[in-house]
């Protein structure tokens, strides 16, 4: 890759590097880039060569919205007497602050962003051919990461490569096009053989945003003869994955049909339906008893079990194993209150607005970011409706790291002009 300016441009070369291609392929991976931007941020701090004022507005009402979210889940965890598993969601908020700071001081070049995110979907498909086809895992999930946040990341590491085709169509660049369908490709994959169902039925609301903030105009049309060649990838990609005994997706989706049906005529038979609705409903209850303030960080798993105890409880004792209601929205208001539910909610809506929905002008290469940026909310949205990503700092550290690079490079001057050449070599 290319390294170009002081040091502290090169650190943030690296961290977006390291924010896009580790989070799914090394233990603690996920850690790795944050840490290394907040470092860099509060080193440029320390030594005056960053200042607070060069945050734009935008900027400080994120950074504002962080360390709100941060004092809430602290708030969370006073609360619960055991609630200090949720600290690491606090520094993973307050992190994100000075690694925004390192990030709009020292923009970085976007082909180190694009080329992280496709070596991450390379690595992360590879890592998941490995563990269905050699280990014979049931359910891949990378480096012990959750599975259902394995798969879902996967699926979006896959769609921001996609995302990333714009920004290599604008620089008509063959091998960068090429390199950023493999990652595409790979993180497909990679969501198939780990079976994340609730990923799958977000993917109606991710091809929405994708026909509205597709890259438009002169210099990012395909071939004819290329969009065929995509548009059978696409379709057969699944289909082959479905058909292919080792994937397992064909069980999965099965299982899933069947549970279905089983609901619709027993709506008690225990199935993944069933206990979600049941989890629900057990939230919703707590979330009565205390709306303003909410339960605490452990207050959800005290307050099923409370619940459960009940002579005439609804609630199977199944439920205990379970920490989290299996829902962003719901888990935010139980745990942290109408503020935490407030905040989440702005979590979703600031990026909306700072990227206009993932319309951007393409003048500077600057709509595949707005459109990435766009995509990781709305991904998020689409899977927090059937788990919990907010309740584990793997699913917030991805979250914000992938999207504080979008919200620099769409808005920074030296968006194209600090990458490399046309026609150069990808990392």
């Amino acid at each position: 890759m290319p390294s170009s300016g002081p040091s502290p441009g090169r650190a943030s070369h690296l961290g977006v590097a390291m924010l896009a291609a580790l989070p799914l392929v090394l233990p603690w991976g996920y850690w790795a880039g944050p840490l290394w931007l907040a470092a860099a941020g509060l080193m440029g701090l320390a030594r005056r060569r960053h200042r607070l004022a060069q945050l734009t507005v935008a900027d400080r009402r994120l950074a504002a919205l962080l360390l709100l979210l941060g004092l809430v889940q602290l708030l969370a965890c006073a609360i619960s007497p055991q609630g200090t598993r949720g600290l690491p969601l606090v520094l993973a908020a307050w992190l994100a602050v000075p690694a925004l700071l390192q990030l709009r001081a020292c923009p970085p070049s976007p082909a180190w962003w694009w080329g992280g995110m496709a070596a991450g979907g390379l690595m992360t498909g590879a890592s998941a051919l490995w563990q269905a086809l050699v280990q014979g895992r049931f359910r891949p999930d990378g480096v012990d990461i959750d599975p259902i946040l394995y798969g879902n990341l996967s699926l979006l590491t896959g769609l921001l490569c996609l995302a990333g085709l714009g920004w290599a169509l604008h620089r008509h660049d063959r091998r960068w096009c090429w390199l950023m369908l493999a990652g595409a490709l790979g993180g497909l994959m990679a969501s198939g053989f780990a079976g994340a169902r609730g990923g799958w039925v977000a993917l109606p609301l991710v091809l929405w945003v994708f026909l509205r903030g597709w890259p438009r105009g002169q210099g990012h049309h395909l071939p004819r003869r290329a969009w065929w060649w995509l548009l059978v990838l696409l379709l057969l990609l699944p289909l082959a994955l479905y058909l292919t005994p080792e994937t397992r997706v064909k069980v999965r989706v099965d299982d899933a049909v069947a549970e279905f049906r089983d609901y619709v005529a027993h709506p008690h038979k225990p199935s993944s339906v069933t206990t979600r609705i049941a989890l629900w409903q057990g939230a919703w209850q707590l979330i009565r008893e205390a709306p303003m303030l909410g339960h605490g960080q452990a207050g959800f798993r005290d307050g099923m079990a409370r619940l459960v105890a009940r002579p005439d409880a609804p609630f199977g004792a199944h439920l205990l194993a379970f920490w989290h209601p299996h829902q962003d929205l719901l888990d935010a208001w139980v745990r942290r209150g109408l503020l935490g539910l407030g905040g989440l909610m702005a979590l979703y809506l600031l990026p909306w607005c700072h990227f206009r929905g993932g319309r951007r002008p393409d003048a500077c290469g600057n709509a595949a970011p707005a459109l990435a940026g766009a995509l990781v909310p709305v991904a998020y949205l689409g899977f927090g409706l059937s788990y919990g990503f907010f309740a584990y700092p793997a699913g917030l550290l991805v979250f914000l790291g992938w999207l504080l690079v979008p919200w620099v490079l769409v808005d920074s001057p030296l968006h194209e002009t600090a990458s490399l050449p046309r026609g150069s070599r990808p990392p």
